[in-house]
């Protein structure tokens, strides 16, 4: 990965970050069911590239301006912070987090775990199984040393 900045696992960034995921659900549906998906209402220029975004920025609504330059910021980020919008920003993980409690397949740990995070550095969203941001990928799956993660139905 070439973005330089890591969280440090455990610390309060870490914890309280991805929680900003589903503040970003939350705004979506909110945008989309209360204003009416205010986003029609940003004219679809024409013509020469840089003039158009001038003319939609200038008769763009406030809210969208907030949401542009809000979303340009956490993909700024994500240039220090390995995968910032996929981990602390994305509606669409939100809803990927709130479910996935109910699939009936995923990527694991067992009790055999000791805690060496050798998952969690071989993970690109810097997580281990069965924690939040895991995306069930399973590029963590050789890298145990113990052996103790798998893929499937969590055996009891």
């Amino acid at each position: 990965l070439v973005a330089p900045l890591r969280l440090k696992p455990g610390g309060p960034a870490a914890r309280l970050l991805p929680f900003g995921k589903y503040g970003g659900l939350a705004l979506a549906l909110w945008a989309y069911f209360v204003l009416g998906q205010p986003r029609v209402n940003v004219p679809i220029r024409t013509g020469e590239f840089f003039g158009a975004v001038a003319l939609t920025f200038e008769h763009a609504m406030p809210l969208w301006l907030v949401r542009t330059w809000a979303v340009a910021g956490i993909l700024a980020l994500g240039v220090a912070v390995s995968a910032a919008w996929c981990r602390f920003a994305c509606p669409a993980g939100g809803v990927l987090e709130a479910v996935r409690r109910f699939a009936p397949f995923s990527v694991y740990k067992t009790d055999a775990c000791n805690g060496c995070d050798k998952c969690r550095k071989a993970c690109y969203m810097a997580t281990r199984p069965e924690e939040a941001n895991c995306t069930n990928c399973g590029d963590c799956l050789g890298s145990c040393p113990q052996n103790c993660i798998g893929m499937g139905r969590k055996p009891r």
